[in-house]
């Protein structure tokens, strides 16, 4: 389902890289990579030395070597250029269907996201945004087993057009191999009685969807308070590996001036986030 994926990276000093994450795509289909670092002409001066190609072109061939281990093929393209408008565009021109970046906990904050290379393509990306989760307090058999993302997957869900989006997505995902889905609803603490049964209900629906998938084990869960500080607690509590959401949910103006619970999740999830857009 995700045959060509494009990675969007810049040099690091982090101690792994997001690469050494995505063996687990291999179970989602995943068989040709493109390695895209983009320029931005109008910062001019240092950005673009002769320095920086140089480190860029090391960091390149680091990540390369890294996912051909892992026995994907891998492609490398450097541009000038906003990086969400090349990966609209390779995505409309190539077929390209889930782009990669990465972050830390510690680096994922508010102002880094406001100007940030990642933020532009969260916000602006017409395919799936994979946002690749490595914190710095991993040692490397926590790492191993964080990175193994298609393995269980949380589904948060507000019930909005977006959310069902990234419901269909699953389903594929379950095609394709993922056995372990867990579904999350987050409600009002004094939600009536009527209302929590219809809400199982509807959760119940896509439970036996998932089951006439392929899915082995599916749980269902109704939280309570506010949606962002639950669904990252019970994301630890449920040994998830990804966590998978529209990334938009009822509110659109909130979506835009306040920031949504799929952005915050982004900034603050202990697993990596997968960010289904809406439909434009």
């Amino acid at each position: 389902m995700f045959e060509k994926i494009i990675i969007s990276s810049e040099p690091s000093s982090e101690e792994h890289d997001i690469t050494e994450c995505l063996k687990g795509l291999k179970k989602l289909g995943t068989e040709k990579c493109l390695l895209l670092y983009c320029l931005d002409p109008s910062e001019g001066g240092a950005k673009i030395s002769s320095f920086y190609q140089k480190t860029l072109e090391s960091y390149a061939e680091k990540q390369k070597v890294i996912l051909e281990s892992q026995g994907y093929e891998v492609e490398k393209s450097v541009d000038f250029g906003e990086a969400d408008d090349e990966v609209n565009m390779l995505a409309r021109d190539y077929d390209y269907s889930l782009v990669v970046v990465g972050g830390t906990i510690q680096s994922i904050i508010r102002e880094k996201f406001l100007g940030g290379m990642e933020y532009k393509i969260i916000h602006h990306s017409r395919i799936p945004v994979l946002v690749v989760r490595i914190s710095k307090a991993y040692e490397d058999e926590l790492l191993t087993e964080r990175c193994q993302i298609a393995d269980h997957v949380l589904f948060p869900t507000d019930f909005s057009n977006n959310s069902k989006e990234a419901f269909r997505l699953i389903l594929e995902m379950v095609k394709s191999g993922v056995k372990k889905v867990s579904l999350v609803h987050v409600a009002e603490r004094n939600i009536a009685d009527e209302s929590k049964r219809e809400i199982m209900e509807k959760l119940q629906g896509f439970e036996m969807e998932l089951i006439k998938s392929g899915a082995e084990k599916v749980e269902v869960k109704i939280l309570h308070g506010e949606p962002s500080d639950e669904i990252i607690g019970y994301t630890e509590e449920s040994d998830a590996t990804l966590v998978v959401m529209g990334s938009q949910g009822r509110g659109f103006l909130q979506e835009i001036f306040i920031g949504s619970v799929s952005h915050d999740l982004v900034r603050r999830s202990p697993v990596s986030v997968l960010l289904v857009p809406a439909k434009r």
